[in-house]
């Protein structure tokens, strides 16, 4: 029995709380969550252990690696490898820089880099004022660069280049192809890479990149800025820019200038554009493109216009000599009519029937072929 005025004693055993007193409070008696710990670590097997890693928050495995001793993680760390090395990368680079590379330089030599990489982004990040914008997304290893990724973009760091950050806007482009590391930040709308640039073709238009073949055509002559992305085209693939479009196929890659892509067809390039000069010396430029049913077209642009030569008389002018011959540039597009293509040169015609070989004709006899062409039947 108690004495009369003493509290009764309480008992809580087993409970998540107790209401005492007329005030109706209660007291709550959690027990924590038991953090990662070596102890516990080590008494299971490495597949347990690993798996519990694995499925505990990010912060608590941070947590666990800080504390550890470097040497006591070896076997840890390299199970973990083996399963989820993105997840050792992400936690590695939220310790302490000093103590990630204790850890490393014992235990995963390969990833020497990645202290510094981790330190050269946030500072960026920084400088940008991208921290604390949104989500900020762990650090992830992309082949020898380093990349975290923000609200407003990600920073990749590599040895070569350092810290450069892609915005959003480029962001989805960038992850569509292979365009190696950044080696420059966006000036004037344009961010150069390793491997190709990506870019506005006007303010605020469509994001478009150059990468591949294509980029490195462009690279040694840039047509200008892109104005859509890379497409499909005759087994290969072209592009176009504002100063020309740039073809690559199985005959190679090459630029085709505006003037000259405007009047081809389903053509292919397979051939530079040359600067040439006819038999009666007049200046210009011509280029070689192959048809669909394989048969060679040339594309002249002179003083005369811009004009292509195709098809039979396109086999005769070859014959001939083309440019060099006696007719020269072609001064007019072909003309067909009833089973007849004739087409103008500077000193002459070329004329074809059908069922007849293609002819050459002076200037002044072209009203006369018809006899021509009577006298070769």
């Amino acid at each position: 029995m108690h004495d009369e005025g003493e509290a009764p004693a309480v008992g809580v055993s087993g409970s998540q709380g107790v209401q005492a007193g007329t005030g109706n409070v209660q007291n709550n008696m959690f027990v924590s969550k038991p953090s990662l710990d070596l102890g516990s670590l080590s008494a299971l097997s490495l597949h347990a252990a690993v798996a519990r890693l694995r499925a505990v928050p990010h912060n608590e495995v941070v947590d666990f690696f800080a504390r550890v001793s470097s040497q006591d993680v070896a076997e840890v760390l390299k199970a973990l490898r083996r399963v989820d090395d993105a997840k050792v990368v992400a936690v590695l680079a939220d310790i302490n820089p000093r103590k990630a590379a204790e850890i490393i330089s014992l235990h995963a030599p390969d990833l020497a880099g990645l202290p510094i990489a981790a330190e050269a982004i946030e500072e960026r990040a920084i400088g940008l004022q991208w921290r604390g914008h949104g989500d900020v997304g762990h650090l992830e290893r992309d082949r020898q660069m380093y990349c975290r990724k923000y609200e407003k973009g990600a920073i990749y760091w590599s040895v070569e280049q350092g810290a450069h950050a892609i915005g959003r806007a480029f962001m989805e482009c960038y992850t569509s192809a292979d365009y190696g590391y950044p080696t420059t930040e966006c000036e004037d709308a344009i961010q150069s890479f390793e491997k190709g640039i990506i870019c506005w073709s006007k303010p605020n238009g469509p994001v478009f990149g150059v990468t591949g073949e294509i980029y490195l055509k462009w690279y040694s002559s840039p047509p200008g800025l892109p104005l859509t992305a890379s497409e499909s085209y005759k087994g290969g693939s072209r592009q176009r820019f504002t100063g020309g479009v740039i073809y690559s196929s199985k005959h190679g890659v090459f630029i085709v200038l505006p003037d000259i892509a405007r009047v081809i067809e389903d053509e292919v390039p397979v051939a530079d554009e040359l600067r040439v000069t006819s038999s009666r010396e007049t200046d210009g430029r011509a280029q070689r493109f192959q048809d669909s049913s394989g048969n060679e077209v040339i594309v002249c642009q002179s003083l005369y216009g811009t004009h292509r030569v195709s098809g039979p008389i396109a086999a005769r002018y070859r014959e001939l000599g083309e440019l060099a011959s006696w007719l020269g540039f072609p001064t007019s597009d072909e003309i067909s009519a009833d089973g007849e293509k004739d087409q103008l040169f500077e000193r002459g015609w070329i004329c074809y029937r059908e069922g007849v070989r293609a002819v050459r004709i002076p200037t002044w006899a072209y009203p006369l072929r018809n006899i021509i062409f009577w006298i070769i039947e």
